[in-house]
């Protein structure tokens, strides 16, 4: 960490000045349910650059949750960070690993990417996965996809998309998770969910 003022409260983390630079190695955040609890990472500012060495365990990281509330905010793309995958920028064409179960908030949110391939064993897009990927122009999910849920605004404003085609397991369809115009969405036969302004 540089530049920065970290507190530590039962294993966390709180940073009062914007984090300029910092490397996660192999974290996966899992069963993450109280503010006490070890490995949460609290962000108040601006992220520049995240670099990360584990692209899996990026996808796998799980939110700090209330009983009501969950703070998709503390993950520090949120605050619009460049992603590095060990020392590489994240751009072109990304291929999530074989193996994610899930895609987390605003993991790659506001990236330059331009594809995605999405493997089977993926069962979530959360929350502001990609959105404001403004190049991202194909997203392919995988045969046999296990997917069931694509959140909210997990690919809002994602401009250059033109056709999305969902997999045939999929049931839910969050709220702003396609706002892009004139998108050709493709719809299953599984979906029983549509929220309120999906696309």
């Amino acid at each position: 960490f540089s530049n920065n003022t970290a507190t530590g409260s039962g294993g966390s983390l709180y940073f009062a000045n914007s984090v300029t630079d910092f490397v996660i190695n192999d974290i996966n955040f899992t069963n993450v349910n109280a503010v006490d609890s070890g490995g949460v990472i609290y962000i108040s500012g601006v992220s520049t650059r995240v670099n990360i060495t584990n692209l899996s365990a990026w996808c796998n990281i799980q939110v700090l949750k209330y009983p009501d509330v969950e703070y998709y905010h503390i993950s520090p793309l949120a605050n619009s960070a460049t992603l590095y995958l060990n020392g590489e920028k994240v751009s072109g064409d990304l291929v999530i690993p074989n193996g994610v179960e899930r895609i987390s908030h605003y993991a790659f949110s506001n990236q330059d990417i331009k594809s995605v391939n999405i493997p089977a064993s993926v069962i979530s897009v959360d929350n502001s996965a990609f959105q404001g990927c403004k190049n991202l122009k194909i997203v392919n999910f995988e045969e046999d996809s296990k997917l069931l849920s694509i959140n909210d605004y997990a690919f809002g404003g994602c401009d250059q998309l033109n056709i999305i085609t969902l997999p045939e397991k999929l049931t839910t369809i969050g709220y702003c998770s396609l706002t892009v115009d004139n998108l050709k969405v493709i719809i299953p036969t599984s979906v029983t969910r549509i929220h309120y302004g999906a696309f």
